[in-house]
């Protein structure tokens, strides 16, 4: 009787240990893809360097500013602007009242974070179903650039939801990880 009692409370010990295991995977897993797409982001901002330089030559030395530069640079810079969102929260790059902040311990800071975290929720709810609102008016529309080369604006529209969608995945992790803390004093994230 006692060997099957022990190998019923077995799975169970294992089980709950795995909880954290798997909990820790997912929240770093989604801190790697947000770290990950800020990397890729970052190039791009390399990519419109280049693109200004190239512009301000063609417009002040040759006197032959191309009609897609503008358009193109806005994109090349939206992308990473609304992308570096999750990136951003990954890596703690969020401004803090670090006055108040800092005098708590690492479970006051979790349990502070899961608090605050609600008006985040709100917050990017609220711009997720606006953005996808937006993107599909645009979409609807066949929405067009005002300057002369008027390239369709849709696109990059689209993003807007999908970056919402990045930084609501980030920020579920913060919160998964923030109230693991909050409730063991052991952190799930890397």
């Amino acid at each position: 009787m006692e060997e099957t009692e022990k190998k019923k409370i077995a799975p169970l010990e294992t089980s709950e240990a795995a909880l954290p295991r798997v909990l820790g995977k997912i929240v770093n897993g989604i801190s790697q893809f947000s770290r990950g797409v800020g990397v890729v982001m970052s190039f791009t901002l390399m990519l419109l360097l280049l693109l200004m330089v190239v512009e301000v030559l063609r417009r002040y030395i040759f006197k032959s500013p191309s009609i897609w530069g503008f358009d193109f640079s806005l994109w090349l810079f939206g992308m990473p602007a609304l992308l570096a969102g999750g990136y951003v929260l990954a890596e703690h790059g969020h401004v803090n009242m670090d006055m108040l902040y800092n005098k708590f311990s690492p479970r006051g800071k979790a349990i502070l974070d899961c608090i605050t975290s609600i008006f985040f929720f709100l917050f990017i709810i609220i711009m997720f179903t606006q953005c996808w609102k937006a993107a599909g008016l645009a979409i609807r529309r066949g929405e067009m650039s005002i300057t002369n080369w008027q390239i369709k604006i849709w696109p990059i529209k689209i993003w807007m939801p999908v970056a919402a969608a990045f930084t609501l995945l980030q920020g579920l992790a913060e919160f998964i990880n923030n109230l693991y803390i909050a409730i063991t004093g052991r952190r799930l994230k890397k």
